[in-house]
């Protein structure tokens, strides 16, 4: 992801509010065997810089400066089977408020 954010020229300020949407690929298994916000944490401690958890000292650059910059997140179940078999697809936007 660092890769892909580099060599596109992408990057966040501390001041940009974020949205997140999260497909995990599961298959046909059932999305209760998964600990949903466990694997929303996990993504959100990768975005801080943190890859091996929240107490490890293995650190990498923050894609996401601040954790409080995210204002939305959008999880979704995909049972799409994909070439190379991924676990997920993550989209970082920009935050838009919805009009009710």
């Amino acid at each position: 992801m660092l890769d892909a954010q580099t060599s596109r020229g992408v990057g966040y300020r501390e001041s940009d509010r974020l949205e997140l949407r999260i497909a995990l690929f599961l298959g046909q298994r059932p999305l209760d065997i998964h600990e949903i916000d466990e694997r929303v944490k996990d993504i959100l401690d990768a975005l801080g810089g943190r890859i091996a958890g929240p107490r490890s000292r293995r650190r990498i650059a923050p894609i996401i400066p601040l954790p409080d910059q995210i204002r939305r997140i959008i999880l979704e179940k995909d049972t799409r089977s994909l070439r190379g078999r991924p676990l997920g697809q993550l989209t970082i936007s920009r935050y838009r408020r919805r009009r009710a």
